[in-house]
């Protein structure tokens, strides 16, 4: 019987490092009812456009990432094997009003694509990935912030 030295080893993770992600999803149909998250990384220095719920597009607001936010998303992105999204493309056709998700990801110093989109249908994790973002970047705004935006 031969043993499987594999077994207990640990895979490569696909995404090493990001190059660009953009990943946005819809939360209804009202105005400004879409989320954003647009990493761009240059020279060893990375920054996210950062668009709530309920901001307009012109409010996004640009954060710098350090280096421990962007291993923390690095990280959520093997955990919830976003390699396995490419070429996700699915839609509900019986919706006419439901959510939609758009992601895109360069990665490895660009020898890594992924591309994903959805129109009531997700791929596997997308709550996990989506959550974890989104806890990732909640603080970008402050609640007074987003209630003067918001006009409240």
């Amino acid at each position: 019987m031969a043993f499987n030295f594999m077994r207990n080893s640990h895979k490569t993770p696909a995404i090493d490092s990001i190059d660009s992600l953009l990943f946005t999803y819809s939360t209804g149909t009202m105005v400004d009812s879409q989320v954003t998250y647009n990493i761009e990384c240059k020279d060893g220095e990375c920054t996210a456009a950062v668009k709530p719920d309920g901001v307009p597009t012109d409010a996004t607001k640009t954060i710098g990432l350090s280096k421990e936010t962007m291993d923390k998303i690095v990280t959520l992105l093997n955990d919830n094997s976003v390699e396995k999204w490419d070429g996700f493309k699915k839609a509900d056709q019986d919706v006419l009003d439901g959510d939609s998700f758009s992601f895109s990801l360069f990665g490895n110093n660009k020898k890594l694509h992924i591309s994903a989109h959805g129109y009531m249908k997700w791929p596997t994790n997308y709550d996990k990935v989506r959550g974890g973002l989104d806890s990732i970047f909640e603080g970008a705004f402050s609640e007074a912030e987003l209630n003067d935006i918001r006009g409240y």
